[in-house]
């Protein structure tokens, strides 16, 4: 029985590399200058970067998405998304209705501390939000024992 797979080129191997971001600086210039000049390897590289986009669109969910998607439904994560999107926009409400109060010159204008402490307590919120999805999520990231 004989098998029609074939070795990759020496092409397809630097096409590989490159749409990877593996070269190596000096090498991922040569082939870019070989690139311009050469369409054939502008379509192993496009190929290259084709196959990449349909592996991870086959490719299963990793456990810390999966986890961010449970914990992004959760009700307590929800509520404190849901509360810091409406103090921004509270705040931004605030600040316009201040300007446009501020056109007329009589017209009695609320605080702007107002808008100020709605857009803190907003993005202290979201902050809070992330801290706690990473926090719940660290156990599952891959990268986590990793230093630089």
């Amino acid at each position: 029985m004989t098998s029609s797979a074939r070795a990759p080129t020496t092409d397809e191997l630097l096409a590989m590399a490159y749409a990877d971001g593996e070269l190596a600086p000096e090498a991922e210039r040569a082939f870019e200058a070989r690139l311009a000049g050469d369409p054939r390897l502008r379509v192993l590289v496009a190929d290259q970067r084709r196959i990449a986009v349909l592996a991870r669109e086959a490719a299963p969910s990793e456990p810390l998405e999966l986890a961010s998607i449970a914990i992004e439904r959760g009700a307590p994560f929800s509520l404190l998304a849901f509360a810091g999107r409406a103090l921004l926009v509270l705040a931004g409400l605030w600040t316009i209705l201040w300007l446009c109060l501020a056109y007329f010159e009589s017209a009695r204008r609320p605080p702007i501390a107002g808008a100020a402490l709605a857009l803190a307590l907003g993005l202290g919120l979201l902050a809070l939000r992330a801290v706690l999805v990473r926090r719940a999520t660290v156990h599952l990231d891959p990268y986590r024992d990793l230093r630089r």
